[in-house]
């Protein structure tokens, strides 16, 4: 991309000025940015492996062999960014706590020079926190802002943003982890889009999820069983009294469920819906699990459900096979 950037700044810069004969033949040369790689070496026990030199390393891009420029042995300081899923859905079977509750062991033994950044987001990414000295000591001290209410999770849009952010970190080495129980549901990003974006981007990221145990036993079924959680479902039956969520041990079957029929479509087939319902301990989210259609078409889809005759928004979804 920089060499067409730079051969079209050199077409519009001769367009003005005056011809002059050639009387070489051009030579065009571009060049490449070092590229700084952290890695870390375990044995078969998961123990660290001391003492490496360059030459127990190879190095191959497209298959072929690369000349390592430069070779560090030592701890350097890192740039870590935290993405914290704090949606309303991640309420459900202390998801948020237990995923807040892994802050510490993450960021314990950093080292002085490190860069810790905290980003919560639900329907939106809050500005990003860096954490003080005495934050990163007493993990317990740490503030995450939560809204009453949100309008889903923008995952994609909370990932990219911090990608775009560690473009001016100050360590090269750099990760993201993002903590979440997985559904995108508010974005404005699609998910090709993220993942060129990840392509081209230097942090390591690690996603860690968080599920309920409903979600881990529907999950468990197969690979193409799919949760979401959607709002503006309308009247429920039976009714519930305003704010309050139906109480843990609700048999599935007695949820409130939208007293309008309910359909979901992936890449326009009609998907098998299997629990629509009002979960326990939720106020104003609807859980549906269904079925992603076996002959759905590969790659990214959209998935929109209709309550009634009102059509929710296209979220997008990556079929595999």
């Amino acid at each position: 991309m920089r060499l067409y950037n730079r051969a079209l700044c050199l077409a519009l810069l001769a367009g003005n000025l005056p011809y002059v004969a050639l009387t070489q033949t051009p030579v065009f040369r571009s060049t490449t940015n070092l590229q700084s790689i952290a890695v870390q070496v375990i044995d078969n026990k998961g123990q660290l492996v001391p003492g490496l030199a360059a030459t127990d390393f190879t190095l191959l891009e497209d298959g072929r062999p690369q000349k390592i420029a430069f070779f560090g042995a030592q701890h350097q300081p890192a740039t870590l960014a935290i993405l914290l899923d704090s949606s309303r859905s991640m309420d459900f079977d202390r998801k948020f706590d237990r995923a807040r509750e892994l802050i510490a062991p993450l960021i314990a033994g950093q080292h002085p020079n490190d860069q810790i950044f905290l980003m919560p987001f639900s329907d939106r990414v809050e500005t990003p926190k860096a954490l003080t000295a005495e934050e990163r000591r007493d993990p317990e001290l740490i503030e995450i802002p939560r809204s009453g209410i949100d309008r889903g999770t923008a995952l994609y849009d909370a990932l990219s943003s911090a990608l775009c952010r560690m473009r001016n970190a100050e360590n090269l080495k750099q990760a993201v982890v993002l903590l979440t129980d997985g559904a995108d549901q508010h974005s404005r990003l699609r998910l090709d889009q993220l993942i060129e974006l990840a392509r081209r981007s230097t942090p390591q990221i690690f996603m860690i999820g968080f599920f309920g145990r409903t979600e881990s036993q529907t999950f468990k079924q197969g690979g193409k069983t799919v949760t979401l959680f959607v709002t503006g479902e309308g009247e429920v039956t039976p009714a519930l009294f305003t704010g309050r969520p139906p109480a843990f041990g609700t048999a599935q079957a007695r949820l409130p469920k939208p007293r309008l029929p309910v359909a979901v479509t992936v890449g326009g087939m009609t998907a098998t819906t299997q629990v629509i319902g009002i979960p326990a301990g939720l106020v104003g989210q609807t859980q549906i699990n269904f079925t992603v259609p076996p002959d759905a078409p590969l790659d990214v889809q959209p998935v929109v459900v209709t309550v009634g005759t009102a059509a929710s928004p296209p979220v997008n979804m990556a079929v595999t096979p």
